[in-house]
């Protein structure tokens, strides 16, 4: 009986990613537990669904088959929140921040477990880094939330709402914008699309602001707290070159894709031909940032026709690509984004250019990168890959929608985006488990779970023979 619980915990406690999918999966499966209940409907909503946006939430995407302000009780809401609060942070940073509060001491153990969350190589100053994140994100959403409040409780672009109704929708806007999910409550569709027409444009600029920094990194956030506090003392500070990467890099996606964004829907495009200069910058920016992680339509992109399997897409076919692509990349490793992650490209691209121009070693700059986290990064690609060819035959196979159609809804789920060409709210039972495990995997990442399929005995690996294949 003791070898037979020892092996079940081996199954789902054997190692650090084994441990983070079994617990992330529990915590999605009582999250759409809590939301199945009576006292978080308005209406009768099944438990698929309510795990749909359990998963969804946790996995900070924003993709839901119902309408959530009129599905869900205000407790249902504060769920929600409270599943993307979490699921954005970490549950072990959740935990973390506890245990510091509480003053207990954290081990050896636990700081790896929490490395091991956040996507960092080494135990050193990792509860630091959870102190200062933690901190920043509190003061951040506090007051950006005390902003909003007010600024829906007298807006005309949301309707009239009361304080209570107000101060709700803020938490939970401010919540999903910082931790790059895509979900909103207010009982009218793209809301930002209101803002804009009514030309509220503090509130996207804002917004803009709260996704970049939820998408930028913990590690960057924590040493801007370094740096300020070393300002305070008058004493130097060094960012480190991970910080300038990931900063930098995201910044330049985000400047690049408004700019390429903005240019391909200028000439020829239906949205932007009628819009104003400010109008059609702050609408593409917004976009290149929103598409890499958060998921919120300042566009209306329009609704599937079902049984025809054509999107009636306002923006041109190509911006589409672009908008996929820009999903596809996601935000920062160790942030609230997902995707393929800024770093995993920038590792590919190296990779690449080390081949074709015959390099000793894969380098940008004056930086060389180890084989190993550049074949770690090809593996990553590459079976993100095959996920999605997976995910989009099978949901072509039961769906009456084109390739391309299922692509853009599978994509924005991998990379944890939230948007949606009406696919979720049409799809059948498959479609919606189809959609659940892709979210799933885009949170915990597809590194971690190639590493939960491993059921390998360690044993003593020999050496063989190598030889060469015809490639290409």
């Amino acid at each position: 009986m003791k070898s037979r619980l020892i092996k079940i915990k081996d199954i789902f406690f054997k190692n650090y990613p084994r441990t983070f999918f079994t617990i992330y999966f529990l915590f999605g499966l009582f999250g759409g537990l809590l939301l199945w209940l009576p006292f978080s409907q308005k209406v009768p909503v099944s438990f698929l669904d309510s795990l749909f946006i359990s998963v969804s939430a946790m996995s900070t995407t924003g993709l839901t088959p119902v309408n959530l302000s009129e599905s869900f009780t205000i407790v249902g809401k504060i769920i929600i929140m409270l599943i993307m609060q979490i699921g954005g942070m970490g549950i072990y940073m959740l935990i973390a921040n506890f245990w510091i509060i509480s003053g207990r001491k954290i081990g050896i153990s636990e700081r790896a477990m929490l490395a091991a969350e956040q996507n960092v190589f080494s135990i050193k100053g990792i509860i630091r880094n959870v102190k200062h994140v933690f901190i920043v994100m509190l003061s951040i959403q506090t007051v950006a939330a005390a902003f909003m409040s007010v600024y829906f409780y007298y807006s005309d672009a949301v309707g009239v709402l009361t304080v209570g109704e107000s101060i709700l929708e803020a938490m939970f806007l401010v919540t999903a914008l910082f931790m790059n999910a895509g979900f909103d409550i207010f009982k009218g569709e793209a809301i930002y699309a209101n803002f804009l027409d009514y030309g509220h444009y503090i509130i996207i600029y804002i917004s803009m602001f709260l996704i970049f920094i939820g998408g930028v990194g913990f590690i960057p956030i924590s040493e801007t707290i370094d740096w300020i506090k070393a300002k305070i003392k008058k004493q130097e500070f060094k960012f480190s070159y991970v910080t300038k990467l990931l900063f930098f890099t995201h910044l330049g996606l985000w400047i690049v894709g408004g700019i390429i964004f903005y240019l391909m829907e200028f000439k020829g495009g239906e949205m932007l031909t009628n819009y104003s200069f400010i109008k059609g910058i702050t609408a593409s920016f917004f976009t290149s940032i929103s598409a890499r992680s958060a998921g919120f339509d300042i566009f209306r992109y329009g609704m599937a026709e079902v049984g025809t399997g054509e999107a009636a897409f306002v923006i041109k076919p190509a911006t589409q690509v672009f908008i996929t692509l820009l999903m596809f990349i996601g935000a920062s490793p160790n942030s609230a984004g997902g995707g393929i992650r800024i770093t995993t490209a920038i590792l590919v691209f190296a990779g690449i250019t080390k081949f074709s121009l015959n390099r000793a070693q894969t380098k940008i700059g004056k930086r060389a990168y180890k084989e190993n986290t550049v074949f770690k990064a090809m593996v990553a690609l590459i079976a993100a890959l095959i996920l999605i060819f997976i995910s989009v035959l099978l949901i072509t196979l039961v769906e009456d929608v084109t390739p391309f159609f299922a692509t853009f809804e599978v994509v924005s789920a991998f990379g944890t985006v939230g948007y949606t060409n009406g696919l979720t709210e049409m799809a059948g039972t498959f479609t919606k488990l189809v959609l659940i495990v892709v979210m799933f995997i885009g949170r915990i990442s597809i590194i971690t779970m190639l590493s939960v399929l491993d059921f390998r005995k360690r044993e003593q690996e020999f050496m063989l023979t190598e030889f060469d294949l015809m490639v290409s």
